[in-house]
């Protein structure tokens, strides 16, 4: 008979993650966040902390500073509040190499064209202040394009991005880090034990899935991809902890850390506040952008168990409260974490019983500022039971009736205003607004279905609104 394995009741190893900080010495709200995150790391006893890059804001000597500052105020020697170490595993991101988001460059630039004084470029911000002192300077320790640390007996590799003027690199082209395969020709890793790679861009083909901006050129993938217990870790986009495209699995595993400065959702929904969006789409959406800078701030926890790895998905505004379920990578990799695997047969979100819709007409405006007649379509969110998730979004549709016929005139995706923190928090009515303009006039009646999804796009069962007429005396067109 085999001797059955015995746990500990801890975890191996924990490592606090974060990413997109954005440090700006002017903005203390930013400072706290970074505070607070560091400290619910210390709290729970993490042993290393990642940051995926976008320490700072605009890439300048004083924000880095002040970056290290609030370190050492949480961690003095680089030691957590019980006395036992704590490492630092950080990465350089765009924002911290690329002189372009240096203000007075920017300025400079807007008021002159193109072309900048040497004088000017190199004034204060890290990339063309040797980076490598100034990391030096800040956190007291050496610097290298590609870090290699162990912690715990767990190897990080961390590869910081290279700023426009090295090795021909320009903005938007196809993110690698130089030597990149040279190292990993000369660094041997152990393919049945799980290792860290942290990089600021996403490794092609991960998280986020095929359409994603952000990815590298692909040549980190494919070095990643011979070592089937790889654990990749991002950040850039600044996604929500509650996005399950955040964490990947093929050939390897990827998980992308959400931003601890503002958060973005998924492209296309209504309110959506998305890179990809345009403020003059035509028509414009009917909706502003969800404003997540002042209360959206997302961290990660990490810890390592002989059989899986465990990953708490936190808000750092609401001092650490879980803003999902964590997730759970079993080890090895078994292809278990992939999307097709989570996704397939994953419970759908329920409204309550007797959940209501309400539709009406308002005076409002649209994304772009313009004034109009709108339709107001509010209802109640759809919470977590014991057999169903919380919604990640909401799909909402316009029903028109005319004598025998039916037809879906209008579809949209809409968040909760507060999908970004915990359940708890997220209990005002969700609003989704139609121009009058988006409702055809020839109608006997039109009724607003709503269903709940979860986050793959699999839909619970509808609620729908009384069916109403829309006079067309109230339709205006700014268009």
């Amino acid at each position: 008979m085999k001797n059955k394995q015995i746990y500990s009741d801890e975890p191996l190893a924990r490592f606090g993650i974060i990413a997109d900080i954005h440090i700006l010495p002017s903005d203390q709200h930013r400072s706290e966040m970074l505070r607070k995150a560091f400290e619910y790391f210390d709290a729970r006893k993490a042993d290393g902390v990642v940051a995926c890059g976008d320490l700072t804001q605009n890439g300048t000597i004083e924000e880095l500073q002040e970056f290290a500052r609030i370190w050492y105020s949480v961690f003095p020697g680089d030691r957590r509040t019980d006395g036992e170490h704590i490492e630092k595993l950080f990465a350089y991101g765009d924002h911290d190499t690329e002189p372009s988001f240096y203000p007075d460059v920017l300025k400079y630039r807007h008021e002159h064209g193109d072309r900048c004084p040497d004088w000017l470029e190199s004034r204060g911000d890290i990339a063309r202040n040797d980076r490598a002192a100034q990391w030096k300077a800040a956190f007291h320790e050496d610097f290298a394009p590609i870090m290699r640390k162990r912690v715990k007996g767990f190897d990080f590799v961390l590869a910081h991005l290279v700023n426009l003027d090295e090795d021909g690199m320009r903005y938007a082209d196809p993110l690698h880090i130089p030597g990149l395969e040279e190292f990993f020709e000369v660094n041997e890793f152990d393919r049945d034990r799980p290792f860290f790679y942290v990089q600021h861009k996403i490794p092609r083909g991960t998280v986020g899935g095929p359409t994603q901006t952000g990815q590298d050129s692909g040549r980190t993938t494919a070095i990643l991809s011979r070592y089937p217990n790889a654990i990749s870790l991002n950040g850039h986009k600044h996604r929500m902890a509650n996005e399950e495209l955040s964490l990947w699995q093929g050939a390897f595993t990827a998980i992308q850390s959400p931003s601890l400065f503002t958060l973005l959702t998924a492209a296309g929904r209504e309110n959506g506040r998305c890179s990809c969006d345009s403020d003059k789409t035509d028509p414009p959406p009917q909706m502003a952008q969800l404003n997540t800078m002042p209360d959206g701030s997302h961290a990660l926890l990490l810890s390592i168990w002989p059989d899986r790895i465990v990953v708490d998905r936190v808000d750092v505004f609401h001092d650490g409260e879980p803003v999902a379920p964590p997730w759970t990578i079993p080890l090895p990799n078994d292809g278990s974490a992939s999307f097709e695997v989570r996704g397939r047969g994953a419970p759908v979100p329920r409204f309550a019983d007797g959940a209501k819709v309400e539709a009406k007409f308002i005076d409002g405006h649209d994304r772009a500022g313009n004034a109009l007649r709108q339709v107001e379509v509010r209802f109640p969110p759809a919470q977590s039971t014991a057999n169903s998730p919380r919604a990640y979004d909401y799909e909402v549709q316009a029903v028109l009736r005319k004598a025998l016929v039916t037809r879906i005139v209008s579809t949209k995706r809409v968040y909760s205003q507060k999908c970004y923190w915990p359940e708890q928090y997220d209990t005002g009515d969700v609003v989704c607004l139609f121009g009058r303009f988006e409702i055809p006039n020839d109608h006997d009646s039109v009724s607003f279905v709503i269903r709940p999804l979860n986050a793959w796009g699999a839909a619970g069962p509808a609620i729908e609104s009384e069916p109403a007429t829309y006079d067309k005396a109230q339709v205006q067109i700014p268009y």
